[in-house]
């Protein structure tokens, strides 16, 4: 747990960013991408995954997504060579997405890896 400087209070932030990373219906599609990707996928195989080649997916991917995996840990991403690497730390939240699902709505949306 960290201190927050503003209020002094104490919050886990790997929870609140790791609900911020679910709050996008996109990212969460791209969770369950990586989970089923194994250890390496390419950035076009993720678009792919996503049937969402065409359009602005892959730059959105390449310059939003990616980069807020990276950030949590979850991920380590070649922006030169569009690799992905998954890290261990994914499953941990692939896992706690489909109980979320689970609770909130009384089934699982999201398949589970």
């Amino acid at each position: 747990m960290a201190q927050d400087e503003l209020t002094g209070n104490y919050r886990d932030l790997h929870v609140l960013e790791e609900l911020c990373l679910l709050s996008s219906q996109r990212r969460r599609r791209l969770l369950v991408a990586l989970s089923d990707a194994g250890e390496q996928v390419s950035l076009d195989a993720l678009a792919a995954a996503l049937d969402q080649v065409d359009g602005d997916i892959p730059t959105v991917l390449h310059h939003i997504d990616l980069p807020k995996f990276a950030d949590a840990d979850l991920i380590t991403y070649d922006s030169d060579h569009h690799l992905v690497h998954v890290e261990p730390p994914l499953e941990r939240v692939h896992s706690r997405l489909v109980n979320l699902e689970s609770h909130v709505t009384g089934e699982s949306h999201v398949t589970e890896a």
